[in-house]
């Protein structure tokens, strides 16, 4: 089993990682114990070369998976534009941000699964291209190829005209 020596270094690292992505620190400390839990549950059959990268990787993925929890239960308040609509904005906003999501729906309708999960992953997400390398289990070439493609989508779907 290898343990790199800087246990103290890395937990701080990925509290860091998780603050970033905006959680508070005592779910940080939360989410960082439970994801080195399943690194040393894992660690007891297979062998992990990059501890840290698991770690970090498990506690993005533990992260996630919390938020989303949080929102079936009802924790985090989300409406949709078309459930509130800001009295203040005007027609125009209104209008840009609906037909912005029109564009965002068709551009990626034409992406195959893989790419349209990395570049949402990306964009909304915040995860960086070697995280998306780790999880997809590809080079990180293929990564940026996959962004490419769905940025050139998007591009083709905005010369278009709406449906």
């Amino acid at each position: 089993m290898l343990m790199p020596t800087d246990w103290k270094g890395i937990v701080r690292r990925v509290r860091r990682l998780l603050a970033r992505k905006g959680m508070p620190a005592q779910e940080a400390e939360d989410v960082v114990q439970e994801a080195w839990l399943r690194l040393h549950r894992y660690q007891q059959q297979h062998e992990v070369k990059e501890p840290e990268a698991f770690l970090a990787t498990a506690a993005r993925r533990l992260a996630i998976d919390q938020h989303r929890r949080g929102q079936v239960r009802g924790e985090h308040l989300v409406l949709d534009e078309e459930t509130l609509v800001d009295p203040t904005a005007d027609v125009e906003a209104i209008v840009l941000r609906r037909e912005f999501g029109g564009l965002m729906q068709r551009g990626l309708a034409t992406l195959d699964e893989q790419t349209r999960r990395i570049f949402i992953a990306n964009l909304y997400e915040g995860e960086s291209y070697g995280d998306l390398a780790i999880r997809y289990r590809i080079s990180v070439a293929a990564v940026e190829r996959s962004i490419a493609r769905a940025t050139l989508a998007l591009t083709a779907a905005s010369r278009e005209p709406p449906e």
